[in-house]
Parts: structure tokens; sequence; C-alpha cells
């Protein structure tokens, strides 16, 4: 995936119909059917094309505001048949409206890329979010008071590594923009009450689950509880239901190159996947 990114005076960026108003930090919803639209919030203006010839090409967007050179952005791994979602509102505190463009690469979960368009002074700076597996992003929040919109998201690393992806449960990643670049905050203090929240929901799901579907959301559990610094306590609940003898896990020994250590259970899987992915030491 790469994105093709122009401004004004290097790309045509072709005449636009008189643009819609939206409300602020409100996804509305884009597609080649629709034909060339414009939506407008504040002082800022998207335009949204299709950028070749038909709908199986990669849509465009153009983001525009009064005294600010316009940013024209291609995702060339979307296409303008699936729907995009285009939202304008301010993501830090006293500042300008800056644009979130979502877009879609087809496939039964996969993917959701979501890009910002970052107003900083008199310019649109795209910063790229990534590619996430399942439904669109909501509107990002402040969720930690300091005046930044965070970005809620589940891990994805969690998804299909235990289970099939129905039986696979992903803990909250917590992402922020920063000095104009993407940064995993979900350490912070601040947002564990998130991992409290669904560390309970995993549990129950947990240890009610039948033991040969039970890999998935124990390790969502323990991923909850290892970020919490509860993850041994919370193995020994596990381990005491006796789901963990019959759970799934990676199988990394079938691997090749087969990694060393590779994974024989669920006690040594799920622990060498939180340590891989940063949630135990």
């Amino acid at each position: 995936m790469r994105w093709l990114i122009g401004v004004a005076g290097l790309l045509a960026v072709g005449a636009a119909p008189a643009p819609r108003n939206i409300a602020p930090a409100t996804f509305v919803e884009w597609k080649a059917a629709d034909g060339v639209r414009a939506f407008r919030s504040g002082d800022v203006t998207v335009r949204a094309s299709v950028s070749g010839k038909d709908g199986d090409s990669p849509p465009a967007v153009t983001i525009s505001a009064p005294g600010v050179p316009a940013l024209r952005i291609v995702n060339d791994d979307a296409m303008a048949n699936f729907a995009s979602s285009i939202a304008i509102g301010p993501l830090v505190r006293g500042q300008p409206s800056s644009v979130i463009v979502q877009t879609y690469s087809g496939g039964a979960h996969c993917c959701v890329h979501v890009a910002v368009a970052l107003r900083s002074g008199k310019t649109f700076r795209l910063v790229d979010v990534g590619q996430w597996d399942g439904d669109s992003v909501a509107w990002p929040r402040d969720l930690s008071g300091d005046g930044v919109a965070d970005f809620r998201f589940v891990d994805n690393v969690f998804l299909y590594a235990f289970g099939s992806y129905a039986d696979s449960w992903a803990p909250p990643l917590i992402k922020t923009i920063r000095g104009g670049k993407v940064v995993d905050v979900s350490t912070d203090p601040a947002f564990r009450p998130l991992f409290v929240a669904d560390m309970a929901k995993a549990r129950t799901a947990c240890l009610g689950a039948e033991p040969n579907f039970a890999g998935g959301p124990c390790a969502g559990y323990l991923g909850d509880a290892a970020r919490l610094g509860r993850f041994d306590a919370a193995w020994a609940e596990v381990a005491r239901s006796g789901v963990a003898a019959k759970a799934g896990f990676p199988d990394s020994c079938n691997e090749r190159p087969k990694p060393n250590p590779c994974y024989t259970d669920f006690a040594t899987g799920v622990r060498g996947f939180l340590r891989k992915n940063g949630y135990l030491r």
C-alpha cells in the first residue's frame, strides 16, 4: 500500500460541486456511485472523487481551507466502489480542524485504512494511522484529559492468534498523534479504566467458554491483566478453571524456520505471545 500525495498547483483538482455542510467530528460516507461530492465543516472543505475512470480506481480526497495549500491524497490499496468515511474536526483542544479519511480494501474483515490530514499552521500534513481489521473507527476522543484526541482500536495481533476471528478477543489499543507521528499510548495509566472494563468482559468469556474455543478469550483476558500488572493472578484463575488445558495456542513448532523456543501448549504459548507483543517482560 502507498499513499499518493499532491498539493494544489501541482495536481489539477478539478471543479467541485457546492459543498454540503456537515457537523464537526461526524463521519459521512462517500462512494463512487455518488459522483463528485464536497463536504464542509467550519473553514475546511473536503472533495471526494474517483481517481481513475471507474469505481475500481482508488478514491481521491482533496482537503482545503482558506490560506492553506490544498492536499490531495489517494490510497492505492482501496477502491472507490467501497464506501469511504470522511469527517472534519479538531484533534487538539483549541486548534483548527483536521480531517480523518477512512478507506476500505475489501475482504471479509480487513482492512479499514485510517489517514489524517493534520492541520499544522498553514499546511495539511498526511499522517498514516494504519490498517485495521474490522469496522470503521469512531471519531477519536480525548480519553486522557491532555487535550489531544486518542484513537481507540483493538490490538489486531490477537485476531486469529488463538482461534478463528469469531473466537478471538482483542484488548484495547490506544494511539494518538504527537509531533506529527502516531504513538502507542496504551500503557499510559490514564487508560487503565479501559483495560479494567475490558478485562471484566474477557474474564467472563474466558471462564465460560468451551475449552476448545477458550484460547481467544483467555488470551484477551490475560493480555488485559498483563497491561494492569495482574497477569499472575489471572493466570492462576485460568489454570484452576481447567479451560487452558484444551485451549488453542500459536502452534509455532510447525513454523519454518522453527523458532526457539517454540510453543507446544497454551501456557507457554500465551506467555511467549504476550512477551513478543510487549505485554509481558
